[in-house]
């Protein structure tokens, strides 16, 4: 038995205020103090854990070792790496393809750091897709309330999503990634996001219709998919993609 298992054995509540004290230290003074001992049990909980494994990866050796790994290793830089990493592999190969391994291996952490910040793959490409849902909302929403009048924010809705998939294809793979899983909390938020796009194109018609939402639904889709069409072979630029889009709905639109 090494000396960081015969601590942990005996003296489980000097674990505990070990990473109390240390995170203390790094942390200001406006900290939670529920929060601080939360995180604080999480690194004692890792660390005896760490040495009863029976797998091949090596136990920390001290204490000290584990605060560093997951406090002070700025090697990582938290979230910014390993999104930035994690999503250029979601928005290559799809949701279902990547693993938590590769995600590991293409930051160059271990497995068990990544888990220990996101949990599990599903958190991760949620942490990943909502800044990417977030900045084509307000990109949309921006564009929309410019407008001067309906037809005019249904325009400039369209050419706003297609100008993101043009700057930020990337982020609109991880949003409409055909690989995602049916249920779940992925699911869920997906939902979440297409029910506020159709939203803002329903606002755009301006109608009293009750055939504005499915026809809000069948825009958004249309939309995606030539966004999907667009990715593939890149034929247009992405202004005559919109316009295209465009110049198909708006008859359809002028005579309702």
């Amino acid at each position: 038995m090494g000396p960081l298992r015969e601590l942990l054995a005996v003296d489980e509540r000097r674990t505990l205020e070990f990473f109390v004290t240390g995170l203390q230290d790094v942390c200001d003074g406006g900290v939670d103090r529920q929060e601080l001992l939360y995180n604080a049990s999480v690194l004692a909980h890792y660390a005896l854990v760490s040495t009863q494994s029976t797998t091949d990866i090596p136990a920390p050796a001290t204490l000290l070792s584990v605060f560093e790994q997951f406090v002070l290793d700025e090697t990582v830089s938290g979230d910014g790496q390993m999104l930035e990493t994690a999503g250029a592999l979601f928005a290559a190969r799809g949701y279902a393809d990547v693993t938590m391994d590769e995600v590991a291996a293409a930051v160059g952490v271990t497995k068990p750091l990544l888990y220990n910040y996101y949990g599990n793959k599903e958190q991760l490409f949620l942490a990943c897709m909502e800044p990417a849902a977030e900045a084509l909302l307000e990109s949309v929403v921006s564009a929309v309330a410019a407008a001067s009048d309906a037809a005019g924010a249904l325009r400039a809705g369209i050419h706003a999503f297609f100008a993101f998939l043009d700057t930020d294809a990337e982020a609109w793979r991880l949003l409409h990634d055909e690989t995602l899983p049916a249920g779940g909390e992925i699911a869920k938020r997906v939902r979440a996001y297409r029910a506020r796009m159709e939203g803002l194109v329903t606002a755009a018609i301006h109608s009293e219709s009750r055939a504005v939402e499915p026809l809000a639904v069948a825009i958004f889709g249309a939309a995606e998919a030539l966004g999907r069409w667009w990715l593939k072979t890149g034929e247009l630029t992405a202004e005559r993609t919109a316009e295209l889009l465009i110049r198909t709905i708006e008859p359809g639109l002028r005579t309702r």
